[in-house]
């Protein structure tokens, strides 16, 4: 059943490379792996292994499987990495997050990974969490390894924790300070500095308002960061109470009310007034 799946999935995306369907470019999935546990040792399969004599231990079905019956490149999260380290070949990329920067940087420069395998970081970019700000991921140290073995990084969100009610206003702004924090590592050019990335995250913001979402006044941008939105985005706010942190140019219409454009809605004066009492 599980083999079914898992072929199923991949020439959904890829077409099935042994008929005559369109096989669309290289096959790569990424088959999880993270908190199973001790799945590939129970008792069960180490009975079937002792049963039929066809593997020696749980890292050889493991690596047979990989390899043979998933018939594709593998991304697979840093547990398995932990768990069976022999079984590393047929895996192209890790994506960590068992481990901070540094140990990533460690182990991209260590001899423990095969040739042409990557690493992927997430550690410090998980966006499900309502304490951690745009500046929390925008302050990770990220840096490069000697061997260019680290492709990047990417953001996520989990679905235990997220539904479609309230994603775009967890995920967005909040990712793209990922995104910053990815980009680019030459301080000449993106200087490590909330005030100057906060203005471009603002930006960006308006952006996806009135571009991406087609929003045409503040009125309607509470999935992005209206001042009601406890997911951090209006946090950007909290640095320099201007106009150009909340307003976007691109609005064609003020929205309902008399309020001077000029100023922040009443509601985000009142609280980053509260805030700053506290």
């Amino acid at each position: 059943f599980v083999v079914k799946v898992v072929t199923d999935v991949v020439n959904l995306f890829y077409g099935n490379k042994n008929s005559n369907e369109p096989y669309n470019g290289e096959r790569v999935i990424h088959l999880g792996g993270d908190e199973v546990g001790d799945a590939w040792n129970s008792t069960a399969l180490r009975s079937w292994i002792e049963r039929y004599g066809k593997f020696h231990n749980q890292t050889d079905l493991s690596d047979y499987w990989l390899t043979n019956v998933v018939g594709a490149k593998v991304t697979l999260w840093n547990d398995f990495f932990t768990d069976n380290a022999t079984a590393l070949d047929p895996v192209d990329t890790w994506q960590v997050w068992k481990f901070n920067t540094s140990q990533l940087v460690e182990l991209a420069e260590s001899h423990r990974l095969p040739d042409k395998a990557s690493l992927l970081f997430s550690q410090g970019f998980f966006l499900d969490g309502l304490q951690q700000t745009w500046a929390d991921f925008y302050n990770v140290t990220f840096r490069r390894d000697s061997k260019s073995v680290i492709k990047g990084g990417e953001a996520c969100l989990w679905g235990e924790f997220v539904d479609a009610s309230v994603f775009m206003a967890r995920a967005w702004p909040r990712a793209s300070a990922v995104a910053e924090r990815l980009w680019c590592d030459d301080p000449s050019i993106c200087p490590f500095n909330h005030a100057w990335a906060v203005r471009r995250l603002s930006r960006f913001r308006c952006f996806m308002s009135n571009f991406a979402l087609g929003h045409t006044s503040p009125h309607e941008t509470t999935p992005l960061g209206w001042f009601q939105d406890i997911s951090a985005p209006a946090r950007f706010y909290s640095f320099n109470l201007i106009k150009e942190q909340w307003w976007c140019p691109e609005w064609t219409t003020k929205g309902s009310g008399s309020r001077n454009s000029d100023e922040p809605p009443v509601g985000v004066q009142k609280l980053f007034g509260n805030l700053n009492e506290l």
